[in-house]
């Protein structure tokens, strides 16, 4: 448990500042790809840097209002794996933070129990 204590903030701000490095880069690289990619359809939703920023950012977050998407298959198939990326990192970041209140929480509950003693 020591070992686990001193480790483990280490390695959450290692992870945190990764995923939101992956993050940042995820939005920034998809949203000109899918620019890229749907400008040549005529029927295309995404048409200015400003809705591709905004269709990646909320497919990252797995919100996706719905109201742009991506009109090619190969968008359709960029959005499903930009999705997981963001299902993967957010929900890995979360298990870290997670990890982070109950651990201090346990830390608590045995320095008090060896307190009594």
């Amino acid at each position: 448990m020591k070992f686990k204590a001193h480790l483990f903030p280490f390695v959450m701000k290692k992870f945190l500042f990764f995923a939101v490095g992956l993050i940042a880069a995820s939005i920034i690289i998809t949203a000109h790809v899918i620019l890229l990619v749907e400008s040549f359809y005529e029927n295309a939703e995404i048409t200015t840097l400003l809705d591709a920023y905004w269709w990646a950012v909320t497919t990252v977050t797995t919100v996706g209002y719905g109201d742009i998407l991506p009109v090619s298959d190969e968008g359709k198939i960029i959005g499903m794996i930009l999705a997981f990326v963001g299902i993967f990192t957010l929900g890995t970041a979360f298990y870290f933070i997670r990890e982070v209140i109950f651990s201090a929480g346990k830390e608590k509950i045995t320095f008090e129990k060896e307190a009594k003693n």
